[in-house]
C-alpha cells in the first residue's frame, strides 16, 4: 500500500503546482485527503456554475421561441383582398434560417 500511495502523492504534488493550491506537508495520507477536499470543492463550484448555465440556457430558449411566436404573429396571412382579383397570383413562404429571422414581408394593394 506505500508504493501505491506513494505514486498518488506525487502525482498530487505534480497537480498542485497546476493547480495552484499550497498543501505543506510529508504526510502522504493528509496529502491525499487536501487534495480531495480541493477537488470536492472544486466540483461543487463547477456543479453550481453549470446549473446556473442551463437555467440561463432555458430562459434563452424560452425568450427565441416567445420572439419567433411574436415574429410569426406579425406577418400577414389574410390574402382576402386578393380573391376576387383574376390579375394577380400572390404566392409566399416564410422560413427563418433559425427560430427568429431578420427578414419579414407585407403586401398591399395600390390602386394606380
Amino acid at each position: 500500500m506505500i508504493l501505491p500511495l506513494s505514486n498518488v502523492t506525487t502525482q498530487q504534488k505534480i497537480q498542485q503546482y497546476k493547480w495552484r493550491i499550497e498543501i505543506n506537508t510529508r504526510n502522504e495520507v493528509e496529502l491525499v485527503s487536501k487534495s480531495l477536499d480541493f477537488l470536492k470543492s472544486w466540483y461543487e463550484k463547477f456543479e453550481s456554475e453549470h446549473r446556473q448555465e442551463e437555467v440561463l440556457n432555458s430562459q434563452r430558449t424560452l425568450d427565441l421561441m416567445e420572439a419567433s411566436e411574436i415574429q410569426m404573429s406579425l406577418i400577414n396571412t389574410d390574402f382576402t383582398i386578393f380573391k376576387e382579383r383574376k390579375d394577380i397570383d400572390l404566392f409566399a413562404i416564410y422560413k427563418p434560417a433559425r427560430i427568429v429571422s431578420g427578414d419579414l414581408f407585407d403586401f398591399f394593394y395600390w390602386k394606380g
